[in-house]
């Protein structure tokens, strides 16, 4: 492909044009968005909770596998949703950072995240149904530190404290 295309000066590219890519299209990548677990625990994310199961017909006859995917679905909590982070200039956030509520409540995690073309940062979070609607503000940790710091009733002038970067979700699919 390389060789017949070097005449149109196709060159090939890392993964990183292709997580920015696809991160910012909303779309999913197995061992980020989908299948992340061993089958057991909180991050066995499957179609559904991926952002696709729209896309599931339960009702087709050949479906095998319907029982487990619906009785999956009676207790989904979450959701993947693409987020984008209001201020240009954030730092990256990384999977698994923690999201939380503006009320600081723990809501999900990161799965990706990339620079789009606007130059924000995009990226994809799994978040409670609750917190996954379009135009709901999260605040993310990127690259939360292993200790907490300081109590904030013992900080004093000049000290630092880990705050996170305020976002927004947006539609999961980039709308055109």
């Amino acid at each position: 492909v390389l060789k017949a295309a070097e005449a149109f000066g196709v060159k090939p590219i890392g993964l990183g044009p292709r997580d920015s890519l696809r991160t910012e299209a909303g779309l999913p990548l197995y061992g980020h968005e989908m299948g992340l677990g061993s089958g057991k625990g909180e991050r066995d994310l499957g179609v559904a909770e991926g952002g696709f199961g729209s896309y599931v017909k339960p009702y087709k006859p050949w479906f095998i596998g319907r029982e487990a995917f619906m009785a999956r679905e009676k207790t989904r909590k979450g959701v993947v949703a693409r987020f984008t982070f209001t201020e240009q200039g954030q730092r990256m956030a990384h999977n698994g950072d923690p999201v939380v509520d503006k009320r600081g409540k723990v809501i999900g995690w990161v799965t990706s995240c990339s620079l789009d073309s606007a130059g924000y940062l995009t990226g994809q979070a799994y978040l409670a149904l609750a917190s996954a609607e379009e135009g709901t503000p999260i605040f993310i940790y990127q690259g939360a530190p292993r200790e907490a710091g300081k109590a904030p009733s013992e900080m004093k002038p000049g000290d630092k404290a880990v705050l996170p970067a305020a976002a927004v979700v947006v539609s999961r699919f980039a709308k055109l």
